[in-house]
């Protein structure tokens, strides 16, 4: 068994290192299994929130992931080589366009 298991079919359900993990917000499943979904592959913020949400934006939605990921973090523990991680967010210069950023991936 890997470091972090996740189970889509019925309830999301994981396990990190053989010890099952309770992920008792509805949003906190909801995003394991987007990211389980391209496991190891960046996803900008603007793409986990469309996901999440859909049309049912929170007031601040890159706040409100911030948030989620941070509580995603705390419930899947960063010891033992499993983390969500947030890749650095980039200041685009005035001659650069503006690209999305990748926001969270999970280290499998």
């Amino acid at each position: 068994m890997g470091l972090l298991s996740v189970r889509l079919l019925g309830p999301v359900e994981v396990d990190v290192r053989g010890r099952g993990v309770a992920l008792s917000r509805m949003l906190e499943r909801a995003l394991v299994a987007r990211l389980a979904l391209d496991p190891g592959q960046p996803l900008s913020a603007q793409r986990l929130i469309d996901d999440l949400w859909g049309d049912d934006l929170p007031n601040n939605a890159p706040a409100s992931l911030q948030t989620l990921v941070y509580r995603l973090r705390r419930s899947l523990g960063v010891e033992g080589g499993v983390a969500v991680t947030r890749v650095g967010v980039a200041t685009p210069s005035r001659s650069t366009p503006p690209r999305s950023t990748p926001a969270a991936s999970v280290i499998w």
